[in-house]
């Protein structure tokens, strides 16, 4: 009956595996009580390799954009990153310890990103127009991607290792890519000159954000190891696997090149049917049941004591996503025996660096941490990105 309303609390008020090397990337020190808990962390962060914080701002706001807030318009190839991702996690784990296994531990996460990468070029004709833009403008890097998913975790752990299952239900996933060949240049007066070679691949448009255009089954595996009692660290695999797309979902392949100069005045009372005349030559399938790689993580943490300072540092990496890895280093202090901060270094692909700074409390049974991304966030005219996690567990 216990171990029933353990789960039931899991599921209905908080989730997300004790020691999840996945969703908890904050340095916050190993539980190693042994005790059955349910706790939940959620990871909100935004970012631009390029432009500040006050550009998103002011277009939600309102405002006048200044130079400044665009970021530097050269180099002009320069490839550029911009996205975001929201990521909330709830659930438990429970020690049960028998011949086969220690324990085991349930997850529910609802995961949504977007990440665009693009060239420099592009964002200038856009932020400042086309009038002095000269050269082409290279579109073969140019790529995105819009994702919702919503998945269950669940498995065992014995000894260092952990072996679950991620079960998903994939509301959105839309992805493209450009490839050789596709650029775009500005001819005086008027005249667009485009050249487009690449695919998107979609699932259906839905208002529900819990709709389901397929499912995602994937592996998990962590090993975790304690050398001694001043060094740990721990590496593993979730969601490695397929998503299968259960709905006539369209993939758009283009392949064309077309001079634009405009609309007519006819041709706006029919823009429908003239956008239709620029688009016609977009090769339009639609495909049901078919399978892609799903976008699993690898990750990484390690801490190391050094007298009274913990080292840490954690990696990241996110397949399919453009804004993909993340790596963190630094340290903290425990101020008492309920108490510690910390500070460190950050290099996100959406962000470059950042400077991350956190906090902990630790009570008998509950245990609580927030840990922002970048410090320099907090202020939008200067930092180029903001990420808030916050962490709360409770023992039972």
């Amino acid at each position: 009956m216990r171990s029933f309303l353990t789960l039931f609390f899991s599921l209905s008020i908080c989730y997300s595996i004790g020691q999840n090397l996945f969703n908890n990337q904050s340095p916050f020190p190993s539980d190693t009580s042994n005790k059955n808990k349910v706790y939940h962390f959620s990871n909100i962060h935004f970012g631009s390799t390029h432009f500040k914080l006050a550009l998103p701002l002011k277009f939600y706001t309102g405002g006048f954009i200044t130079n400044d807030n665009k970021g530097k318009a050269t180099p002009f190839d320069r490839t550029n990153i911009s996205g975001g991702i929201i990521d909330l996690n709830v659930g438990g784990i429970i020690f049960n310890k028998n011949k086969l296994i220690d324990g085991w531990y349930v997850n529910v996460n609802w995961l949504q990103s977007t990440a665009l990468k693009y060239p420099q070029g592009l964002f200038n004709a856009i932020m400042y127009g086309n009038s002095n833009i000269e050269n082409t403008i290279n579109l073969s890097n140019l790529s995105g991607h819009l994702r919702n998913h919503h998945k269950l975790s669940f498995g065992f752990f014995k000894s260092n290792w952990t072996y679950g299952l991620t079960v998903g239900s994939i509301n959105k996933e839309i992805t493209g890519n450009f490839n050789t060949n596709s650029s775009i240049l500005f001819l005086p007066p008027y005249e667009w000159n485009i050249q487009l070679n690449g695919n998107i691949n979609s699932t259906n448009i839905s208002t529900n954000s819990f709709s389901s255009n397929g499912i995602s089954i994937g592996g998990d595996i962590i090993y975790k190891s304690t050398f001694n009692e001043k060094w740990n660290f721990s590496i593993g695999l979730n969601n490695f696997g397929l998503i299968s797309f259960n709905k006539n979902n369209p993939i758009y392949s283009i392949d064309t090149a077309l001079n634009f100069t405009g609309f007519q005045w006819e041709e706006l009372r029919n823009i429908d049917s003239s956008i239709a005349n620029y688009t016609s030559s977009f090769d339009t399938t639609y495909a049901k049941n078919y399978t892609v790689i799903t976008p699993f993580t690898i990750a990484a943490n390690s801490q190391f004591k050094l007298k009274s300072i913990f080292i840490y540092s954690n990696l990241k990496y996110i397949h399919m996503s453009q804004g993909n890895y993340s790596l963190s280093i630094g340290g903290y202090k425990k101020i008492n025996n309920n108490i510690l901060i910390g500070s460190g270094i950050n290099y996100h692909s959406i962000s470059t660096f950042q400077w991350e700074f956190f906090t902990y409390y630790q009570k008998e049974k509950a245990n609580i941490g927030i840990k922002l991304n970048n410090l320099i966030g907090i202020i939008p005219n200067i930092g180029k990105s903001f990420g808030l996690q916050t962490y709360i567990s409770w023992r039972l």
